[in-house]
C-alpha cells in the first residue's frame, strides 16, 4: 500500500533546497532549465509525464503501483517488491507440497492409469502424474505455475534494483549510462577503421553530454516510447 500512496518527492520553486543534493557532473546532468515546467532542473531528477510533476532522484514510473519511484518512496518500492517474490515462492512451495503429498499418500508412480477415450492402461511415469494432477487440479496447477513464474521475474526484477541500488544508480542513469556506453562503443569502432585505414585523425579532445530529449517517459522496463537520451560530443580545441 505505501509503494502506491507514498509520494516521490515532488520539486517546485519552494522545495527545490530541500532536495538540491546532487552536484552537477556536466555528463548525465547539466545546470539547464527543465524546457516541461520551467524550473531548473536538478541533478538526478527528472520530469514524469505520468503524473506530470517533477521529481527527484527520479527512478521510473511503476505501472504495477501506479505511482512514479523516486527519492522519498523507493524503499517502500524495495519493499514491495521483497514480499511479492516471498509471497510468490511461499504460493509455490505450498502447492508444490500438496501435490508432492498426494503423489505419496495416493502411491501414483507406482499406479496403473487409464485413458479415459479408449481404456488402455498406462504405466505411470513422472510426466504421466503430472499430466493426471494439473487434469484433476487444473486451477490449482494453472495458480502454481503463475505463481512460479511470476516469483522468478519479479526476483530478477528485485536483483537488479539491489545491483543498481548497490553502485548508487537509478533506472533512469542505468539506461542514461548504456547509452553513454553505446556511444563509446561506436565511436572506438569508427576511431579504430580511421587508423587501420591510415586516414586523418582529429586529436582533440572532446566533451561528452547526455542530453535529454523531451523528458520521454522509463517505466518498469526501462525507457518507453522513443528513446529519450541522445549523446552529443563537443570539440575542445587546445588553445
Amino acid at each position: 500500500r505505501k509503494a502506491c500512496t507514498a509520494r516521490p518527492g515532488w520539486i517546485t520553486a519552494r522545495t527545490m533546497p530541500k532536495y538540491d543534493n546532487w552536484e552537477y557532473d556536466n555528463l548525465l546532468y547539466t545546470n539547464r532549465i527543465c524546457p516541461t515546467i520551467g524550473i531548473r532542473k536538478l541533478p538526478r531528477s527528472k520530469y514524469d509525464r505520468a503524473t506530470q510533476r517533477h521529481v527527484p532522484r527520479f527512478d521510473h514510473f511503476c505501472g504495477w503501483v501506479s505511482n512514479a519511484i523516486g527519492e522519498e518512496n523507493y524503499r517502500y518500492f524495495l519493499l514491495f517488491l521483497a514480499v511479492h517474490v516471498g509471497m510468490c515462492a511461499y504460493g509455490t512451495i505450498i502447492i508444490a507440497k500438496c501435490f508432492y503429498g498426494e503423489i505419496m499418500d495416493q502411491d501414483l508412480l507406482n499406479a496403473t492409469f487409464y485413458l479415459a477415450s479408449t481404456g488402455e492402461s498406462v504405466t505411470a511415469s513422472k510426466m504421466v502424474v503430472l499430466q493426471y494432477l494439473m487434469a484433476r487440479h487444473f486451477a490449482l496447477a494453472g495458480v502454481l505455475l503463475m505463481m512460479s513464474v511470476m516469483g522468478f521475474v519479479l526476483a530478477i526484477f528485485l536483483g537488479f534494483h539491489l545491483y543498481i541500488t548497490a553502485f548508487g544508480m537509478t533506472t533512469n542513469e542505468w539506461y542514461k549510462w548504456r547509452q553513454v556506453r553505446k556511444w563509446h562503443a561506436s565511436a572506438k569502432r569508427k576511431y579504430d577503421r580511421a587508423v587501420k585505414e591510415g586516414r586523418a585523425v582529429d586529436t582533440n579532445e572532446s566533451k561528452i553530454m547526455v542530453v535529454d530529449q523531451g523528458d520521454g517517459d522509463v517505466g518498469c522496463t526501462g525507457p518507453t516510447g522513443p528513446t529519450d537520451t541522445s549523446v552529443s560530443s563537443e570539440p575542445q580545441h587546445a588553445d
